[in-house]
């Protein structure tokens, strides 16, 4: 395993790998399950299947319960899929407050790598999966003709996924960041001045990682960190009052710097920022930044 060590900041920040083994290999005992099932989670839902011709044909058949029934049927592996987000989402949640809540009881936290790993891959997942949803219709279509095949044949078939339960996933995916606003509003609850600077001092370390080892990580390594840095900014934007532009908890000009310098995944991330942080671009955004994310987002 590889780590940066960074030199003395006006911020502070801990040793994060660096190695090819980063994103994978370093996460705790107890979350790897979950990091394999969210990723292939994940895998499923950009893959999951175009509308059939015969739930499309549902629609204009709708007292015909054969016609339904086959809708259903055509929908089913879609729906399997679908059916694994809430409960996944839920542990994502779920690890990220557990492991929070053992760092802020523990004195030497900074120790603890395979937790702080975990911790990143959750947010990690958080940015892709609220990304996978914005880009894939299908995950939204599939409910959508699911949901109004359901009344016709909840009495004679075992329905994949409950009438209560496609209602309660159809509300959790009509936020455009739903991961993101059900990890804020989890946090956003007791000890949160130090869930904060747990998260600040991650930013931090992402920050510098990035910075002293430019041009040696890998691709795939510069994206993990890259998208977990710009996860927890886009967090820490709705728990901080004055947003992540002021909060001097941050280097943020550092930060935008490392994501202007990351190529594509880079510029991705730049647009995250720009369309989704609650205080872009007001006047409390530094003019610097402000003209940085714009320039590389148009």
């Amino acid at each position: 395993m590889g780590f940066c060590t960074c030199g003395e900041t006006e911020q502070h920040h801990i040793e994060l790998p660096v190695g090819d083994d980063a994103i994978v290999g370093d996460v705790a005992q107890e979350y790897a399950s979950l990091q394999k099932e969210s990723t292939q989670l994940i895998d499923k839902l950009r893959n999951i299947s175009p509308i059939s011709a015969d739930a499309k044909a549902s629609l204009s058949n709708t007292q015909d319960v054969e016609k339904q029934l086959l809708a259903v049927k055509s929908l089913e592996p879609s729906v399997q899929i679908i059916s694994q987000i809430q409960p996944v989402s839920a542990q994502i949640c779920k690890g990220v407050t557990d492991i929070l809540q053992m760092l802020m009881d523990n004195e030497d936290w900074e120790e603890d790598k395979a937790h702080i790993q975990s911790l990143l891959w959750c947010f990690y997942f958080c940015i892709v999966f609220d990304s996978v949803k914005l880009s894939t219709p299908q995950i939204h279509n599939t409910l959508y003709f699911y949901r109004r095949c359901i009344p016709k044949v909840q009495s004679v078939y075992t329905l994949p996924l409950k009438e209560s339960d496609s209602g309660d996933l159809t509300f959790f995916l009509a936020e455009n960041n739903p991961m993101q606003k059900k990890l804020v509003n989890s946090l956003n609850k007791e000890r949160k001045e130090e869930i904060t600077k747990i998260l600040a001092t991650l930013c931090n370390s992402i920050v510098y990682a990035l910075a002293s080892r430019f041009g040696i990580l890998s691709d795939s390594v510069r994206s993990f960190y890259c998208y977990t840095l710009t996860s927890m900014l886009l967090i820490l934007d709705c728990l901080w009052n004055q947003g992540i532009f002021k909060n001097g908890m941050i280097k943020i000009g550092k930060a935008v710097s490392e994501l202007v310098n990351s190529s594509a995944i880079g510029k991705e991330c730049l647009s995250y920022l720009r369309y989704g942080s609650r205080t872009f671009p007001l006047n409390t955004t530094p003019s610097s930044i402000r003209r940085a994310i714009l320039k590389n987002t148009d």
